[in-house]
């Protein structure tokens, strides 16, 4: 906690001087949790008051820290302050779709998150992208156009196999595969099915899953290729990913 009480003293004690205040809030962000937010958000409101507004950072950092509080109505409101603060930070816009979608503004979230997703994907660092397509495919399977849920986790999983535990990748295929689900849905589950048993060649519940599903698809040759092999001692019941 030393940032968060460093940087709170320095904006209480010298209010007339010019303060250093990304080093302060990178201090604030360091601190930052759920047992600090609270702390976080009344060093950040001392600046505004001294100073009439935040720069995007701040605004940012107390966008999180509402959403640790609980509060992404709150966070709805910050994240938008700094993206009209700095339109060019994609990870403001991503984090303002993920508060929309956590207070069930659907319409809005989707809107952002798509408009990310259509214009600046390529832009994005590795973190900033993995988290817009976690953020864009949880709105799209709330929107109820699961394929495209669907193939957003695709993505995901190419970019980052270990954002899940191959427990919650199997959830979602299963989702696609549900009887009720459309077939080209169905299809984009299998697709996703596949790469995960290519990351994880040697995990029996991967290879069962798969097995299973070619089975239902009608590909009997390719099914029982995998049957075969899990007769094999080597699968496992938890392999970490390929790096």
């Amino acid at each position: 906690m030393h940032g968060l009480l460093a940087a709170a003293e320095h904006w209480q004690q010298q209010p007339q001087q010019e303060l250093d205040i990304d080093q302060s809030i990178a201090e604030l962000t360091e601190d930052l949790n759920e047992a600090s937010a609270q702390q976080v958000l009344s060093a950040l409101k001392e600046y505004e008051n001294q100073k009439g507004l935040l720069p995007s950072n701040g605004y940012a950092l107390r966008g999180n820290a509402y959403i640790l509080l609980g509060k992404p109505e709150a966070a709805v409101q910050a994240f938008e302050s700094g993206c009209k603060a700095d339109p060019g930070r994609f990870d403001l816009k991503i984090n303002h779709g993920g508060a929309l979608l956590a207070t069930g503004e659907m319409e809005a979230a989707l809107s952002v998150l798509r408009n990310v997703y259509k214009n600046q994907i390529n832009l994005l660092a590795t973190n900033e992208k993995t988290a817009l397509l976690r953020n864009l495919a949880a709105a799209e399977a709330k929107e109820g156009d699961l394929k495209a849920a669907l193939e957003l986790r695709m993505e995901w999983l190419i970019e980052n196999p270990n954002g899940q535990p191959t427990e919650k990748w199997l959830h979602w295929v299963q989702q696609g595969l549900a009887e009720h689900q459309p077939s080209e849905t169905k299809n984009q589950a299998l697709i996703l099915l596949r790469k995960l048993h290519e990351l994880l060649p040697v995990e029996k519940t991967v290879t069962e899953a798969l097995a299973e599903t070619l089975e239902n698809f009608g590909l009997y040759q390719e099914a029982s290729l995998l049957y075969r092999k899990l007769l094999r001692p080597q699968l496992s019941e938890t392999t970490p990913f390929n790096s």
